[in-house]
C-alpha cells in the first residue's frame, strides 16, 4: 500500500473525488511545502515547484492500491500533464501530482494572469470563486 496526498478535485466531497471512493482515508492536513498552488482556469489546482520557499497546502490523505494509483494516473495524465513528487508526511513517504513543466509553459500561454491560490486550499478557494 502506498500514500498519496490529493489537493484538487479529487479531495473528499470534490467532483472526482470517487476516484477514490475505495482507498482508506487518513486525515486532511495543511502543510508547508516547497511548492505553489495555482488555478490553472480549467476547472482544476496544479502545484509548481518552488524551491525558493514554502506554502501551505491543504491535503487529503488516502492509503491506496496499486489498481487506484494505474486509475489516478489515468486521471492526472500522468506523465504528460502531471509528474509524481514524493514529500514527508509524519515521517512517511506520501505521493502528489505536481505539474510538468511542460503543462505550465503551455497553461501560460492560453492564461498570462495564473492566480496563486494563497491558502493552498482547492476546496475553499473553489467555493469562493464559483
Amino acid at each position: 500500500m502506498k500514500l498519496i496526498g490529493v489537493y484538487g478535485t479529487l479531495r473528499k466531497g470534490e467532483r472526482a473525488s470517487n476516484f477514490l471512493k475505495e482507498a482508506k482515508f487518513i486525515k486532511t492536513i495543511r502543510k508547508e511545502l516547497p511548492y505553489i498552488m495555482i488555478d490553472t482556469c480549467n476547472g482544476y489546482p496544479a502545484l509548481l515547484k518552488n524551491i525558493a520557499k514554502t506554502s501551505p497546502i491543504v491535503l487529503d490523505i488516502f492509503e491506496i492500491n496499486e489498481t487506484i494509483e494505474d486509475k489516478l494516473d489515468i486521471y492526472e495524465g500522468y506523465p504528460h500533464l502531471f509528474q509524481k513528487d514524493i514529500i514527508d508526511i509524519d515521517d512517511q513517504e506520501v505521493i502528489i501530482y505536481v505539474y510538468t513543466k511542460e503543462s505550465c509553459k503551455k497553461c501560460l500561454q492560453y492564461n498570462k494572469n495564473l492566480k496563486k491560490i494563497e491558502s493552498g486550499d482547492w476546496v475553499e478557494y473553489n467555493n469562493k470563486n464559483n
